[in-house]
């Protein structure tokens, strides 16, 4: 049963299996794409284009994410990304952020779309250790701030 005030159908299309199997590919795509396996160095920026669904609409932007350094975890040393939208694709964009965005089948991008965050990768085994991003835009008049957040909590091996 849907909570009060919230149209059922906008549920149901979100938790229909093809939606999830779809979000989840472009969740890894997004998080991801472009840092396996690769010497990443401090400065080094990378693209890829992210849709977040808001009611019946969606929020399209290109997520420019720019390695800032390491830091030492609880999982082990990370590479620091930094994270940032942009809401167009600049004139004078790499040649690697205009493919991102041919790539994603040139979606409109949402107009003033804004967003901070950070994302770390374990360097010496790929793992993700964290990720926080806020994503701020408006749509159809309407104020939407959407924030994800995870952490990994441990590792744990097993030698068999």
């Amino acid at each position: 049963m849907a909570p009060a005030g919230t149209e059922a159908g906008v549920l149901e299309r979100f938790f229909e299996p093809e939606a999830l199997e779809t979000r989840a590919r472009r969740e890894w795509e997004v998080k991801f794409a472009g840092l396996f396996q690769r010497n990443l160095v401090e400065g080094q920026q990378s693209w890829v284009v992210d849709l977040v669904p808001v009611g019946d609409s969606q929020v399209a932007y290109v997520l420019e994410r720019t390695v800032q350094g390491t830091r030492d975890t609880p999982l082990g040393d990370a590479v620091v990304l930094g994270l940032r939208c942009l809401d167009a694709v600049p004139e004078d964009a790499p040649d690697a952020l205009w493919e991102a965005w041919v790539m994603a089948g040139r979606p409109e991008l949402t107009p003033g779309v804004a967003c901070e965050g950070e994302q770390l990768v374990g360097r010496g085994r790929f793992m993700p250790v964290s990720r926080q991003l806020t994503v701020r835009a408006t749509v159809a008049g309407e104020a939407w701030t959407v924030t994800t957040e995870s952490r990994a909590e441990g590792l744990q091996e097993e030698a068999r």
